[in-house]
């Protein structure tokens, strides 16, 4: 049995896997709401969701579009957004 790994493949583990870490620090020292939206948000990178998405609506969400998206979450998340703040200020 031969697996065979693609940087599109990888690279939607590697964000996915980041969304779902957001998503729960969310969850434990933000929002509950913002935290669950952030593991909603994460589903459309994981690699079988493409897959399912091509084959009942015939398209697939497009890799710049996904990456586009990554860039404004971390950016709106651990830059400017309230887990930001959380994170960063020492109490």
């Amino acid at each position: 049995m031969s697996h065979s790994f693609s940087m599109s493949m990888l690279l939607n583990w590697a964000l996915m896997l980041m969304f779902v870490v957001i998503g729960v620090l969310n969850i434990l020292k933000v929002d509950v709401l913002t935290g669950v939206a952030y593991l909603l948000l994460s589903i459309i990178y994981f690699p079988s969701f493409d897959n399912s998405f091509r084959k009942y609506l015939g398209f697939t969400i497009p890799y710049l579009i996904k990456i586009i998206l990554a860039f404004l979450v971390i950016w709106g998340s651990l830059a400017v957004g309230d887990l930001a703040k959380n994170i960063w200020t020492i109490n």
